[in-house]
Order: structure tokens, then C-alpha cells, then sequence
């Protein structure tokens, strides 16, 4: 048999169907069933169907639900006019054939008895023995109430004993002994000699002690013999929360693992002894061993944090220079500033000089003054070249390359610059370049010659100079002051090379005789001959 609900509550009258059962019963949001004066969100109970019968079962431990002025407090069977209070409103429950009327009404709205209009009788001086006394057939009506009482009686023991056949029992053992245990589903588990008797179903277990945690177990209880179950409670962690003696975040590690923090500051520990480690951004690591009540106690930790850094007082010749700690601009000399311990890289830079880049290591606690850094102006920019190039460069008497070159100068210093080559005049240069000053200069060098008186003999012989023919065999040369090669040759004679370089201001004279073939092998035999040659005679 299909029913139809018809229901009336704040949301107005209408009619819905099996199928769309179960019925939520509590704020707008919920969709089903609305209660004056429940939150949107609030649930507060439920109206499903087994086996084709009404139940009704609360959503929550609940003090404000009431079945027939009876607490309501597990799945209760509904049947025609049955009144549920909830809070401040009443929902009747009347069932006409296949229709199903459910009401919701505020208490106050209820309709109360209203006097008659009229003036009341005035009340007879009569006695309440005068009363009319309707005849009852005594023995009819008492007969009857027996027969009912002995209906009732034997349906109940029907259904106590078809219930004790099949239910199951079910013993639930929890260590330790837990304050409260409840076996919540439908239908309701029956307490009898020491265990529940229920039916197969869907069921909830639910267990606590203080101190530990809840025990909430879900299960389908199956047809068969008893089922013994048992659980064990966990205890509840302890709670420490943590005094510093300076408003910074912490990290904590208990027993090196790192553990988070609830948002009251406290974190969840374990019984028992555990070593922390607490960190902080400009503190020493703190720590410190602990012994842990557990069983959800609080517990609090008063911790003295030690600094972790040091004052460091840097000062610059000429002041105003911006100071840079580890890439970061920490402020301009003179500067006092706190570091954090360990190796840090600090640079100085200022317009018009060069920066200053150098690491400090700090150690908690010791101060660091770092006095008179004295800063350099930036260097000025010289570019040289030179006619002929390839001339060697010399400033201050240090080599600084060839031609062509670019050398930083030190500013606002003179300096001596010095470029020579052989075969050619060196030629000196003073000069002073302002900070970050650009120039360039191109010098040309004179070629610088020296006299070489040359002989050759035989008469008639060529000679060449680098390569190249000379017209003159005998006689003066004017060469430059750099190494020639000299070729002196003339048929019939074997040619010679030789290596010359002329000085300034120094004329040399050099002679070459040319011999033959034959002439050459007899010297080098006479060379090569001793003067004495001693026998064994």
C-alpha cells in the first residue's frame, strides 16, 4: 500500500510521496519538514519508513524533543496521532487510510478552550452524591477489560519471544572501562543479561572516557550467533602551549620531528618524556626536555629566548657610503646595525668611488666595529694607440700591455705612462684623469737609426738586409736600432748569415769574409785537428 504525506509547515501545504522519504526535519536549508524558530542550517531529526512503517529517530543528543510527552532520545515508531514536540512547536502525526496529514504549529497557536459568552449557572447547593449516576453492566465491562488486558498480554510475549528468536546478540567489551557506551540504529538494540539483543542492521557504536578519544564504530550486524566485539581507546594527547619571552613565531620539533601548532598556540604531544627544539628567526635554538601528562591535560612552557646576533658598527672613509648585507640594503655609514650570527657578505658602494665588497663572520653576542674602510675613487679610462702599434705600455713602471689597449688610471693622481717599440723612440707621458673620465690618446713614434760600418771581402760580393738587396756591399749603413739580418753572398763562396741591431748614438763596424768550399772544409778540418796526437808507441 502506497501513502501520500500531506504536509503543512512554514513553508506552506504541500503533498509529496513514498519515494521521497526520508523527511529531514529542521531549518529551510534542510529541505523537508521546517520547525518555526529552528537555524536555516539546523537538523534536527528524521521520518523514514521500514518495512513500510513510520519511524521517527533524533539527528543529535537533543534535550528538546519529546514523543508523547516522552523523551525522545532513539528511533520511536510513529503511529495516528502521535504528537512530537520540538522546541516551541508541536508536529501532529494523524493517518486517514492512505493519506498521511502532518502539521506543524507553534504551541502558542494551538487552539485553547474559550469560555461561553454567556454568564456561568449559578452553582446548586447540592451535594456530589446527587449527581446522575449512569448504570454500567459491571460484569460486562469488567470481562471485557480482561479479555483485552489477556490480548495485549499474549501479543506482547508474541512479539518479546519472535524478537528473542531472531535478534542476535552482540557483546561489546572496550579498554578500559568506558564512561559511557551506547549502540545506536533501528531497531533499537535490547540490554538483556549483560548483552544487546538487535536485529540485523546497520548499527553505531559509541564509546568515551575523559581523557581519551571518542569511539564512534560503525558495523552490519549479520544473522548468525553472538558477535563479541572489542576496542581499545586511545588516549588523548597532551596540550602545551608555550611563554616566550619575546612575541615571535616558533617552529617546534618534538624528538626532531617537526610538529604544528592549533591556532591557540598549542601543540598536541604525546604521554611520556620528548625533547623539543624550538626555533625562532633571530634566537638561539632553545632545548629542553619535557614530561608529558597526556590524557588531553594542558601544560605550559615558559622559555627565555637568547638572541642569535650581535651589533655591528661599520664606519667609511669618506662617510655616506651605502651599506649592502648579503644583497640587502641595510643602511649608510656610520652604521649600527644587528646581524645575525654566521658568515655574511658586505659590500660599500658610493657615487664617484669604488665599491668595497668583503665577508664578515658574526658570533652571537660579540660586538663587531669595522673602522676606517677607506673607499677608492673610481678609476678614469685611458685608451692608447700608437704609430707603428705593437708598442709595449708602462704605467708607472708596470707593463700594461701593447698598443692598442685601454688601462684604468687611479684618479686625481698623475701618472707616468711610458710606450716604446724597437726600432723607435720611447715616448713619456704624464697624465691625470678625473673619477670615471674617458680619454684617449694616439701617439706616434720616430723611428731611431744607428751607424754600421760594414767590409766584405772578396770585392764584388751582394749583400741583403731583411730580406732585401742593399746597393751598398762596403761602406756605411744606417739602420734602425732593432735586430737585422744580414745575407752576404757571391758565386763560388759559401754565402754567410749574421745578426746586427745598431745603437743610437754608437757606430759599429763589422767585417765579413766570404770563403770557398774547399777553403771552408780545410778550417774546419784544422778546427777540428788536434795539435798533439799521442800513440800508444
Amino acid at each position: 500500500m502506497s501513502r501520500y504525506y500531506f504536509i503543512d509547515d512554514a513553508r506552506g501545504q504541500r503533498r509529496i510521496n513514498e519515494k521521497e522519504l526520508p523527511l529531514r526535519i529542521g531549518g529551510k536549508a534542510q529541505g523537508g519538514i521546517v520547525i518555526p524558530g529552528a537555524g536555516d542550517e539546523q537538523l534536527l531529526a528524521f521520518i523514514a519508513l521500514s518495512d513500510g512503517h513510520a519511524y521517527i529517530q533524533p539527528a543529535n543528543d537533543s534535550d528538546d524533543l519529546f514523543h508523547n510527552n516522552e523523551s525522545l532520545t532513539d528511533s520511536t515508531w510513529l503511529k495516528s496521532g502521535d504528537r512530537i514536540q520540538i522546541g516551541e512547536a508541536v508536529l501532529g502525526w494523524e493517518v486517514q487510510g492512505d493519506k498521511v496529514l502532518i502539521n506543524v504549529h507553534r504551541q502558542s497557536e494551538m487552539h485553547r478552550p474559550r469560555p461561553p459568552d454567556q454568564a456561568p449557572p449559578e452553582r446548586p447547593n447540592s451535594r456530589n452524591d446527587e449527581l446522575p449516576v449512569h448504570a454500567v453492566d459491571t460484569g460486562y465491562s469488567s470481562g471485557h477489560r480482561r479479555r483485552k488486558v489477556f490480548l495485549a498480554f499474549a501479543s506482547v510475549l508474541l512479539l518479546v519471544t519472535l524478537y528473542l528468536l531472531i535478534s542476535i546478540p552482540v557483546v561489546i567489551k572496550v579498554e578500559p572501562d568506558p564512561a559511557s557506551l551506547n549502540m545506536k540504529g533501528f531497531p533499537p538494540p535490547l540490554f538483556l543479561w549483560g548483552s544487546r539483543l538487535v536485529l540485523p542492521g546497520h548499527y553505531t557504536i559509541e564509546a568515551s572516557k575523559p581523557g581519551y578519544v571518542p569511539l564512534a564504530e560503525e558495523l552490519d550486524i549479520k544473522r548468525g550467533g553472538t558477535t563479541e566485539l572489542s576496542y581499545q581507546l586511545a588516549e588523548l594527547p597532551g596540550l602545551l602551549s608555550f611563554n616566550l619571552s619575546s612575541d615571535v613565531e616558533l617552529q617546534l620539533y618534538v624528538d626532531e620531528v617537526e610538529t604544528a601548532l592549533d591556532e591557540r598556540g598549542r601543540a598536541e604531544i604525546t604521554r611520556g618524556q620528548h625533547q623539543l627544539r624550538i626555533e625562532t628567526a633571530r634566537f638561539l635554538p632553545h632545548l629542553q626536555e619535557i614530561e608529558m601528562a597526556g590524557f588531553g591535560r594542558e601544560q605550559q612552557l615558559d622559555i627565555t629566548l637568547q638572541p642569535a646576533w650581535a651589533a655591528l658598527t661599520i664606519l667609511s672613509q669618506p662617510a655616506g657610503a651605502e651599506v649592502f648585507v648579503d644583497g640587502e640594503l641595510a643602511g649608510q655609514t656610520p652604521l649600527v646595525t644587528e646581524m645575525l650570527q654566521g658568515q655574511h657578505e658586505i659590500m660599500l658602494k658610493r657615487q664617484g668611488f669604488k665599491p668595497v665588497t668583503f665577508k664578515q663572520s658574526i658570533t652571537a653576542g660579540i660586538d663587531v666595529t669595522l673602522e676606517d674602510i677607506q673607499l677608492q675613487l673610481v678609476d678614469g679610462k685611458l685608451s692608447l694607440t700608437s704609430i707603428p702599434t705593437g708598442a709595449s705600455i708602462l704605467v708607472d713602471g708596470e707593463f700594461q700591455g701593447t698598443t692598442p689597449a685601454t688601462v684604468n688610471l687611479i684618479a686625481n693622481t698623475e701618472h707616468s705612462l711610458k710606450l716604446s717599440k724597437a726600432g723607435f723612440s720611447t715616448k713619456d707621458i704624464s697624465i691625470i684623469l678625473e673619477p670615471e673620465q674617458e680619454r684617449t690618446i694616439e701617439v706616434k713614434l720616430l723611428a731611431e737609426y744607428g751607424t754600421v760600418f760594414l767590409t766584405t771581402r772578396p770585392a764584388g760580393a751582394t749583400v741583403e738586409i731583411d730580406g732585401k738587396s742593399s746597393a751598398t756591399a762596403s761602406g756605411r749603413l744606417r739602420l734602425t736600432t732593432r735586430p737585422h739580418r744580414l745575407t752576404v753572398s757571391k758565386p763560388g763562396y759559401v754565402s754567410k748569415n749574421l745578426s746586427i741591431t745598431p745603437r743610437h748614438g754608437v757606430s759599429q763596424n763589422v767585417t765579413v769574409v766570404l770563403k770557398t768550399a774547399q777553403q771552408q772544409a780545410t778550417k774546419k778540418k784544422h778546427t777540428t785537428t788536434p795539435a798533439i796526437i799521442t800513440t800508444t808507441v
